[in-house]
């Protein structure tokens, strides 16, 4: 026998041994493998395994996993630059979401609604998805989430030139990072405060807060976020009137 085909039809025959394997395991279990294959950036894999999530869900007449399952498949897709095949499955995964009462995958579908809005350059329908993941997740206590939802809409209005009324969206988000005690959040707190402040023309302030921010980057040998405080913290220098301390502060990376 020839050994390349010998080989050939055992690969192939544990390939479809395992793929029938799928029909014999739980459910739930399955659904954990679709989710590990996403986790570990195995998109082909997991959108093979997610759609037999949902074949088999209805075959057992369940609806559990639906509203994850559908959100799962429009990120993979929007990674995909698949962006209008994503946007069926984050419909579907909005309806389950409601249907289900599924808060945790409501508040995901409704900040990735808020993405597709902001490209599709509608600000303020993109603002009010975040507005609504924001608040779905305050109401479960994901305090992560809702700071970075809280986060996007303070970045539209700066990129919008509304640096007042983002504002009070980066002070919210800076208190949910004092709460969480978490030192990415307030490495990124502290950052679009001193954005903030900066482009209000309050120097003084900016640099406190940059400096803030710079030091957590550097606690977590953030190595890209560190150089880009000090970039800022030199344009606050600039901006204040002293070059030498500007210049000194590149001088650092």
């Amino acid at each position: 026998m020839n050994v390349r085909f010998f080989f050939a039809a055992v690969l192939t025959f544990f390939a479809l041994q395992q793929l029938g394997a799928q029909d014999n395991i739980p459910l739930d279990t399955l659904y954990k493998r679709a989710s590990n294959a996403a986790f570990e950036g195995q998109q082909e894999t997991a959108i093979k395994l997610y759609l037999q999530v949902l074949k088999r869900s209805e075959q057992e007449k369940r609806q559990d996993h639906h509203a994850d399952v559908y959100y799962n498949l429009a990120v993979i897709h929007h990674l995909q630059n698949s962006n209008e095949k994503s946007k069926e499955y984050l419909l579907q995964a909005l309806y389950f979401s409601k249907l289900t009462h599924d808060s945790l995958s409501l508040g995901k579908s409704c900040f990735l609604s808020g993405i597709f809005e902001f490209l599709a350059e509608r600000p303020d329908s993109s603002i009010r998805f975040f507005e609504q993941s924001a608040a779905i997740y305050r109401a479960i206590g994901d305090a992560k989430r809702e700071a970075t939802a809280m986060s996007k809409i303070g970045n539209i209005y700066e990129g919008q030139g509304e640096y007042a009324k983002a504002t009070p969206i980066f002070k919210r988000y800076l208190g949910i990072a004092e709460q969480a005690r978490d030192t990415f959040l307030l490495m990124t707190a502290y950052t679009n405060m001193a954005g903030n402040s900066y482009n209000l023309h309050h120097y003084p302030e900016a640099l406190q807060q940059v400096k803030l921010a710079n030091a957590f980057a550097a606690h977590q040998k953030r190595d890209f976020e560190y150089e880009a405080t000090l970039q800022l913290q030199s344009q606050i220098y600039e901006a204040m009137g002293a070059p030498g301390e500007a210049l000194g502060t590149l001088r650092q990376y």
